[in-house]
């Protein structure tokens, strides 16, 4: 049967080949990581995004009911004010008639 002798030099090459497989194999699991870390990234990037267009949206929402809500208010309000200004010329044309007869 034959025997596997190695020397101290062959022996260091071996370790050196272990040291080598070794650090592949860490580099490997880093670049997973870092891998994953960019998923991670990616996601709260895209949900940070989507919490904003939803903000923005309600937002807008918000923006459109008031504006809404100030519309029928000025309609309202001119509406109540076109008859008080009806209202008074109304009295201010009675007034220039009354003052056009003579009184009798």
């Amino acid at each position: 049967m034959g025997r596997l002798t190695l020397s101290v030099d062959g022996l260091g090459h071996l370790a050196q080949m272990l040291l080598n497989v070794v650090t592949i194999h860490n580099l490997q699991g880093l670049r997973e990581e870092l891998q994953e870390f960019k998923v991670q990234i990616e996601r709260a990037r895209r949900s940070s995004e989507d919490s904003i267009q939803r903000d923005v949206e309600r937002m807008r929402q918000e923006i459109q009911a008031e504006t809404l809500n100030a519309g029928i208010q000025a309609r309202k309000i001119c509406k109540e004010e076109s008859g008080n200004a009806a209202q008074a010329i109304s009295v201010c044309v009675d007034s220039a008639v009354d003052s056009l007869n003579p009184k009798s």
